[in-house]
This record gives structure tokens, sequence and C-alpha cells, in this order.
């Protein structure tokens, strides 16, 4: 059982004002507003939302996050907002979000990219899957929806039950969240026509926009979402832990010695890389890899598929995000989109490719 422990400490700086909340047994949490006029929390309610008031319309202001409250350096962005009135509230965690998912909150995160410059991106709560897919979650839905009219182009492949599932090709993905949607009692999100009448379940469909539901039901991330979520509140780094350089400890990719920010070992995390091809590893190995969210393997491991077509390539290519086991350090930045190729093809299953779904936070 999640418990809420709520209390305020004074800050020398203005505009301060601490909140301590135990998120998970063991573990205390700290909150904060940073906002250029001196913010008072007044509530923290026991549905996860933050309440503070004294905010000036117009600017914006950031809530943060701290394990220990003591360390200046320990402070990290949560989330950005815009200031609307003088009373603000966010719902900055879930004491019951769905198994395996993790609360993304609404928000903001704006900056500039070290590699890829300027962006900007606003959006609502939603869900995401704490980890990749993995094999034994993915062969449990399967396995449901082969007995309940769904087919498959593949089965999809594990290097372990703990692994992500590879192999699986864009249609497998979108179909097998229909499942996991229908196998919970979830409306689903896909359709193979406008009316949203008749469920995906069977064949490749390149379905669009009307044809989803989006407001039910397990999908595959936007690439806005999944990149919001990929940085965990943090604006403008280059990795999803919210810094500049990545390591073996952070995640599993393939390193180069020509890249300055790459700072571990060259070639495949030699830990993995064992027996046959893929190299995976299993899904939240690296702690010091989890970002502000809570989130694992937001880089490396496996390339993660995502909703939108590839720009220019519509009607041919899907976009994946994240890096790979297979893949250099370059691929594994927040920003960086896969480059247009047969391998973004949604027909495409590669031992390379995996993903984790979204769910909209009104259900």
């Amino acid at each position: 059982m999640m418990k809420i422990r709520i209390g305020w400490m004074a800050c020398a700086m203005s505009g301060w004002v601490v909140l301590i909340s135990s998120l998970v047994p063991g573990e205390t949490t700290f909150f904060r507003v940073v906002s250029p006029t001196t913010t008072v929390i007044t509530a923290f309610n026991s549905d996860g939302v933050l309440v503070w008031s004294n905010g000036t319309e117009g600017v914006t202001c950031n809530v943060q996050r701290a394990i220990t409250q003591l360390d200046p350096s320990n402070w990290t962005d949560f989330a950005t907002y815009m200031v609307t009135g003088v009373v603000m509230s966010s719902r900055v965690f879930d004491t019951h979000p769905p198994a395996g998912m993790v609360l993304i909150p609404a928000g903001m995160n704006i900056g500039t990219d070290p590699d890829f410059g300027a962006y900007s991106f606003t959006l609502s709560e939603f869900y995401m899957d704490r980890y990749e897919v993995t094999k034994a979650q993915w062969d449990e839905v399967y396995n449901w929806a082969i007995t309940n009219g769904y087919s498959f182009d593949n089965e999809g492949s594990g290097k372990g039950l703990d692994h992500p599932v590879q192999r699986v090709n864009w249609y497998d993905c979108v179909k097998w969240c229909n499942a996991r949607s229908e196998k919970e009692g979830l409306t689903p999100a896909y359709y193979i026509n406008s009316a949203q009448s008749t469920v995906y379940k069977t064949g490749q469909t390149n379905i669009e926009d009307d044809c989803v539901n989006w407001l039910s039901g397990y999908r595959l991330p936007k690439e806005t979402e999944w990149e919001y979520a990929a940085r965990g509140g943090v604006s403008g780094k280059r990795f999803p832990w919210g810094g500049d350089t990545i390591d073996h400890d952070k995640a599993n990719y393939y390193g180069y010695p020509d890249n300055p920010y790459d700072l571990g070992y060259v070639g495949y995390d030699t830990r993995y890389s064992l027996g046959d091809l893929p190299y995976t590893s299993p899904v939240g190995a690296f702690e010091a890899g989890k970002n502000g969210y809570g989130l694992y393997d937001m880089a490396g491991n496996v390339w993660e598929w995502c909703w939108d077509w590839y720009p220019g390539y519509e009607g041919a290519i899907r976009i994946d995000r994240g890096g790979s086991w297979y893949f250099a350090a370059y691929g594994a930045r927040v920003a960086f989109r896969d480059m247009p190729s047969d391998f973004g093809f949604p027909s495409n299953a590669d031992h390379r490719l995996g993903f984790r779904a979204v769910l909209p936070a009104n259900l």
C-alpha cells in the first residue's frame, strides 16, 4: 500500500516550498515548486494532485523532485507549467497506476537539445509501460489473442522471458495492444475503419489517425509522447537520465570510441553478448539509466516502435526510437529519430526492434 506523508520546509531561496511524500514503500520523494514568485504549496491530495498558489500568470514554474532533500544537486525538474491562474494544480503521481505502468504528468518540456537544437512539447498526462514489453508479457497476451479472433505475422522472440520481446513488426504490436485492452476489459484503441466499428485484429492494415480511439485502450506512443516521457521532466539533455554522457552502467548499446559523449567500453556490453544474437538485456537491468518518471531502457536494449509515419515517407515507414544493443550511443539520444530505411517498414520484424505501450489517463 502506497502511503503519503506531507510536510513543509522553509528554504532560503524565494519560491521554494518543499513537500515530502512516500511514493513507494521505503523510498521518500521530495517535491518543491520553483517559480519567479514565492509560491506556496497548499495541498497534496491522496490522489497525487499537488496544489500551489501565488503564481504569476504567464510565467513558467517547475515542479521538482529529489530523493535527498539536503543535497542541492539532487533536485531535478519533474514537470513544467505555464501559470494560468493564481491557484495551480497538477497530478504528480498515481497511488494505484495500471500494473507495470507509470504516470507521465501533464506539462511542458521546452529546451535546446545539445545536438538537435530547440524543441517544444506540451502534453496531457498519460501512462506508459515502465519497461519494454517482455517476452513473458507478450506471450500472455498473444496466447489469449490467438484464441479470441486475432492473428499475427510473428509469434515474437526473446532472449529470455524477462528480456524485451523482439522480431515483432508494427502491425503485430498494434494488434497486441488491442488484445491487451480486450483481455483486461478495456475498449480497444485501433480499428480498421474511421467509423471505429471494426476492431483491428488481423492482417496488415495501415490504419490512420481517424481509425484510433485516442481516449481508450493500450496503444503505441506517439513520437511526441515517447520523447516527452523519455526526457523524464528534464529539459535540454542528451540522454533520458538527465545527463549528456552515456556508459554501460546506464544502457545496453554498442560502444564506439569516436563518440565524445560515450564513456563506455568499446563494443557490445560484455555481460550480455553471450550465445546467439540478439544481445538484449533483461528489462530494468540498468538502474542508473532510469529516468525521472521511473522509466527504464528508454536508451538502448531494443528500438521501440512508435505510432507515427516518418515525415516525408508517409505510407511507407513508421518511426522507431531509443537505440538498441546493436547501435552506437548516438542512436540512444532522446532526440534521435532512426533514419528512414527499410528497417522502419511496418512489416519489418527485426531482433533489434521491440516496443512499449501507453494508456490514456482518463480511464
